[in-house]
Formats: C-alpha cells, structure tokens, sequence
C-alpha cells in the first residue's frame, strides 16, 4: 500500500521533458548509449502496431554477466517463451540503429511479475558496447529532494532526459517526480550528484496533485532476487563443456561435437546441414529429446550414443511381402517375423503382449517422429522391412523388462 503523500512532500519545479543534445554535456555519453528502445510488436482493433518502451544494458561485473533489464510489464514470461527475436534500437549522436536479440539462444532470461522487472543475458557476440554498472552493494539511502535523472524513450520518439527529486520509499519502491509519458516504462533512474543507478522506472502514480509522481524499483531488491538465480545458473555453465556424440543411423555411424548447452533444435539443424538429412527424431535411453531441451537437460554424456530416426519418403510396398521387424525398448532388442505391410498396429502390439508381456495401453510405439495407432496398418506409415520400432511408456518411462 503506497503511503499518502502529502502536500509539504510535492516539490513544486518544473519537470519537463527536453530532448537529450541540450544537456548531453551533464551527462557521460556512453551512459546515454546504454539505454535503448524496445519494439514489440502487437494489435490494435485488429491493426497491426509498433508499441515501444524503454530498457538499459547493465554490466554486474561482481557475477561477471552482462544483461537487458526492463519492466516484466514490458516483456513478459509469455514474450520470452514465445518469441525469437527481441527488436530494440540505439541512439548515437541523434541516428538510430535498429538491432535485434535472438530470444532462442542458451541465454538467462528472467522474469518477475511481482517486482515488475525482466531481464535478458547479453553474449558477446551481440556486440554491445556500453553499459550501466550494477552495484550489488547500493542501498536506497538517499535523503529527500535529492535530484535524480532518467534517460528513457519517452512516446517512442528520439532519447530523453527527464529530472526530478527523490521524496520517498515504500516497502517495495520509491516515490520520485520526474517527468514521464508513455514509453518511460523500464527506464532506468540515476542520482543526479554521481550518476549510479539507484532504480527501474515503474510507472506514474495517480495522484490529486499537479505534480507528476512515479514509482521506481530499487536497484537493490532486483539484485537481491537475481543473486541465488544468478548463482544456479551458473552452476550450470560450469557444465558446459564440449561433448561428442555418436549418432546411430540405421548402423550409419556419425559423430558431431557439441556443447553441452546446446539446444536439441540446435543438434538437429547441424545434423540436417553436415548430414543433409531432414527433421527427425532423436532417441537417448528410450527417451524422445524435444526441441526445446538442451543436451545437458538429458544428462547425456561424452561418447553417449543417440538413435536418429529421419523422415522418410513414401515407398510403393508390396502388401503381400513377408517382413521382419525389430522392436528396441529400454536397451532390449528382438524382431518378430512373418509380419505383413497390411498388418495393423493393433495386432502387433497384441503379438508383443504375448511374446513380450508389454502391456498395449502403457506404452507408446514410436516409428520415423510418430506414435503409431493401433487402427493404421504398418504400411500406413511407411514400414519397410527390417525396420526399427521404439516402445516408450507414455507417460513416465516405464521399465518393460526386469533385467
């Protein structure tokens, strides 16, 4: 609950925004080129439109990460899953170059709905110059009416320098006067006498009084919940390390080295560009890898062998061609013989039952990146002879045999 503000509080100067150039010697300039422009894109009544907001690149060198940091209002845990591509914009000697952020490389990415703060790890590669320095030791001890700045993009136009003072702190934000419109949002707040970041600009604060009153996050109870995340994570880099990987193809033999952060995606794009095959299917100890995991989610080690399954064209086959077929599940092989393309999945999952003991409705039957169901016929999916079909319990992996 924000406390009442009273009338003695409200510092009653001007705080208009004016453009940056006029004061840009107050001001370290490379401070001005950490502040960038967001672009999300979205719709109005059914018309596509460009909203923007604002963001800064900060260096926590004490963590050794580099990161954007805005407003979750801004760029939610939704964006972050959903999209490939964060589009921003830096200003530099009033030109602005539109940039991008690829949201599906192995970088952090955090957000917090309660604090209202995003953040997106920086890499190197993204060739980014300049940052605002984090200190994890920065309290809000700051004594009222002390003159704060902020730079931020303020009705998506060209950067802004908006001035104002501090009046007070709640639980979780501060109380600030400074000039904002829409597009101030995740801008940061600077104290004017030395130019440290103290804040994340939140938003204005309805109030009764002319004067425009926002809220800020302080800096430091963002870093206080970023420390423990920070620290897991890179428990994790320390894991990542080069690994190869032998790729079992129908008894073709590949290897292909990778990180151990590297997304599944990412495998099978190198694979269909080294290898020239297609989307297909990747099997570890009878477990189908999604793309959207890493190597490193599987615990699969050096030297691990990994089955690969690609898509195949459609054949002519010979309905009345004897088969034989050979079933793998949980580091176990058999075939079964005499089977026929015309043959239906029903019927062999029963031939397994009796022979096998698998139980027909607690597992799956995987050929090519499919399930198979029990009413198609193997020639329905292509099955060739002395083809390989996976069994995998549908819902945890089940072990099929008591070895």
């Amino acid at each position: 609950m924000i406390e009442e503000i009273k009338e003695e509080d409200i510092i009653n100067e001007d705080n208009e925004i004016i453009d940056f150039e006029k004061i840009k010697k107050a001001i370290d300039s490379d401070l001005a080129k950490s502040v960038c422009k967001i672009l999300i894109e979205s719709f109005n009544n059914g018309i596509p439109v460009i909203i923007t907001a604002s963001g800064f690149f900060c260096n926590y060198s004490s963590k050794h990460i580099k990161f954007l940091m805005t407003n979750n209002h801004v760029l939610n845990q939704e964006f972050l899953d959903n999209e490939e591509n964060l589009n921003y914009i830096i200003e530099e000697n009033g030109n602005q170059e539109k940039k991008q952020l690829n949201l599906k490389l192995n970088r952090y990415k955090f957000t917090d709905k309660e604090l209202d703060f995003t953040i997106i790890e920086i890499r190197k590669e993204d060739n980014i110059l300049n940052f605002v320095d984090i200190d994890e030791n920065i309290n809000l001890n700051i004594d009222e009416k002390d003159y704060l700045f902020s730079l931020n993009y303020t009705k998506g136009e060209q950067l802004k320098y908006s001035h104002g003072t501090y009046l007070k702190k709640t639980n979780k934000y501060f109380i600030y006067t400074i000039g904002t419109n829409h597009g101030a949002s995740g801008a940061p707040i600077f104290l004017l006498s030395n130019s440290k970041i103290i804040g994340l600009h939140k938003g204005s604060l309805k109030n009764n009084s002319s004067e425009k009153l926002n809220l800020g996050i302080p800096i430091h109870l963002i870093i206080s919940k970023l420390n423990n995340l920070i620290n897991n994570f890179f428990v994790i880099k320390e894991n990542n390390k080069e690994i190869k990987l032998c790729f079992n193809f129908g008894g073709r033999i590949i290897y292909l080295k990778f990180s151990s952060l590297t997304s599944i995606l990412r495998v099978k794009e190198k694979i269909r560009i080294t290898e020239n095959i297609e989307d297909c299917t990747l099997i570890y100890n009878d477990i189908i890898l999604n793309n959207d995991k890493d190597i490193f989610d599987y615990d699969i080690k050096d030297n691990s062998i990994i089955f690969m399954f690609p898509k195949k064209k459609s054949l002519s086959i010979d309905p009345k061609q004897k088969m034989k077929i050979y079933f793998k599940a949980n580091g176990k092989q058999w075939i079964l013989e005499d089977i026929y393309p015309s043959d239906k999945i029903l019927k062999i999952k029963e031939i397994n039952q009796r022979k096998e003991k698998i139980q027909p409705d607690l597992y799956q039957y995987i050929y090519n990146n499919q399930e198979l169901k029990e009413d198609k016929t193997l020639a329905d999916y292509n099955i060739m002879n002395e083809s390989i079909i996976h069994i995998i319990g549908k819902q945890l992996l089940l072990p099929l045999f008591n070895l």
